[in-house]
C-alpha cells in the first residue's frame, strides 16, 4: 500500500512539474526566463508556478504571448494525455505491476489536471484560463468542449482500471479535481492581485 502511495505521489509531482514546464518553455521563448526546466513545485504540490521568471519582462508580453504562456501548461497535459492513453490502451495492465500503476496514475492525473483547467476554471474563470479570457474569450468554448472530452477519458480510465486500484484512484481523482479547481481559483486571484500591485 505504501509503495503505491509513494508512486502515486511521484506521478502527481511529475504531472504538476511538467505542466509548469509547459508555461516556463513559453516564458523562455519570449525572453522572460533562462532555464525553462527550473520551476517551483513545492513538495506539498500546491501553489506551483513557472517561477522564477523576469516579472518586469513578463508584464510587457502582449495579450497573445500571455495567452500562449497560459495555454502552454494545458498543452503539455494534453500531449501527455494523448500519448499515455495510447500506451495504456495498447498494453495489458497488471494490478500487481508498480510500473503499470505509475503510468496509469501519470496519465490519469494529467487528464484530471487538463479537465480541471478546461472545465472548472472555464466555469469560474481563474488561473490559466484568465489569459484565454483576456486574449479571446471565444476560445473558452472549444477549450470547455475539449475539457468535456478529457473528462470522458478520465471516467473511462477509472471504470477500466484494475479492481485493486479503482477505489483509490477514484478517491484521489475526486480530491485532486476538487483541490485543483478550488486552489486554482484562489491562486489565480492571488496572482492577479500581485500583478496589479
Amino acid at each position: 500500500m505504501i509503495k503505491y502511495i509513494i508512486v502515486g505521489y511521484i506521478a502527481s509531482y511529475l504531472v504538476i512539474w511538467s505542466h509548469e514546464v509547459g508555461h516556463a518553455y513559453f516564458y523562455h521563448k519570449f525572453g522572460c526566463k533562462d532555464n525553462f526546466f527550473k520551476v517551483t513545485v513545492p513538495s506539498y504540490l500546491i501553489f506551483s508556478t513557472p517561477q522564477p521568471i523576469d516579472l518586469n519582462k513578463a508584464k510587457l508580453l502582449s495579450l497573445k504571448e500571455k495567452f500562449i504562456v497560459g495555454i502552454g501548461g494545458i498543452l503539455v497535459n494534453i500531449i501527455f494525455d494523448s500519448l499515455g492513453f495510447i500506451l495504456i490502451k495498447n498494453i495489458e495492465i497488471q494490478a500487481d505491476n508498480l510500473y503499470h500503476f505509475f503510468w496509469y496514475s501519470f496519465v490519469l492525473f494529467h487528464l484530471v489536471e487538463a479537465a480541471s483547467y478546461t472545465v472548472l476554471n472555464n466555469i469560474f474563470v481563474a488561473s490559466d484560463i484568465v489569459e484565454v479570457q483576456n486574449y479571446k474569450p471565444i476560445y473558452r468554448i472549444p477549450l470547455f468542449l475539449l475539457g468535456l472530452v478529457v473528462m470522458y477519458f478520465v471516467i473511462n480510465l477509472l471504470i477500466n482500471s484494475p479492481q485493486a486500484w479503482r477505489l483509490g484512484l477514484i478517491l484521489v481523482t475526486c480530491v485532486l479535481a476538487l483541490l485543483m479547481g478550488v486552489l486554482m481559483v484562489v491562486f489565480g486571484c492571488l496572482m492577479s492581485k500581485k500583478q496589479r500591485d
